[in-house]
C-alpha cells in the first residue's frame, strides 16, 4: 500500500497489482493514454497565444449569447458574478458595495444596475435595519443567466483539454 501511495503521488496514474487482469491492464494504459492526451492538449493551449485568444473570445461571445440584453457589457456581468459569488458564499450585497466593485464610475454602476433590474435579473431589498442600505440579490433568472454561463464556460475548457 506505500508503495501505491508513493507511486500515485510522484504521478502515476494507476496501480496494477500482480497478478494482472488483461482487461484491468488494458483500462489502465487507456486511462494513462487519456491522460496523456489531455495534458497534451492543455500545453498545446496554453503555450499557443493565438489558441489563448479564440478560447477568450469564444468566451466572451458564449456571455453575450447567455446574456444578449443586458446594457453595460463587462461592467453588468461583473455586477452579475459578484453578486452570484456573494450569494454562494452567504454574503449580502448593498448597492454601494457593489457599484464600488464594478470598476466603473457610480453613475455608470447605477445605469448599469438598473439596466439588470430591467431585465429580471437583480431585485433590490431594503434593509430592515438600516433605512440607508438596500441589499442586492440575483433572480431566479438572474441566477439561472450566470450558471447557464458557467456551464458553457466549463464545456468550452473540456472540449479543448
Amino acid at each position: 500500500m506505500e508503495n501505491a501511495i508513493a507511486a500515485l503521488r510522484m504521478g502515476a496514474v494507476d496501480f496494477l497489482q500482480k497478478p494482472v487482469e488483461i482487461a484491468e491492464l488494458v483500462a489502465a494504459i487507456r486511462r494513462a493514454l487519456d491522460l496523456s492526451v489531455q495534458k497534451r492538449r492543455a500545453a498545446t493551449l496554453l503555450d499557443d497565444p493565438l489558441a489563448l485568444l479564440r478560447l477568450l473570445d469564444g468566451l466572451r461571445m458564449d456571455r453575450k449569447r447567455v446574456l444578449p440584453r443586458v446594457a453595460g457589457g463587462d461592467a453588468a456581468w461583473e455586477m452579475l458574478l459578484d453578486l452570484a459569488m456573494a450569494q454562494a458564499a452567504g454574503r449580502q450585497v448593498s448597492v454601494s458595495a457593489l457599484c464600488a466593485g464594478a470598476g466603473t464610475s457610480t453613475t455608470t454602476a447605477l445605469r448599469r444596475l438598473e439596466a439588470l433590474e430591467q431585465e429580471g435579473l437583480v431585485e433590490r431589498h431594503p434593509d430592515p435595519e438600516d433605512r440607508r442600505r438596500v441589499w442586492l440579490q440575483l433572480t431566479h433568472k438572474g441566477g439561472a443567466s450566470v450558471r447557464q454561463a458557467g456551464r458553457r464556460f466549463a464545456e468550452t475548457l473540456r472540449a479543448l483539454i
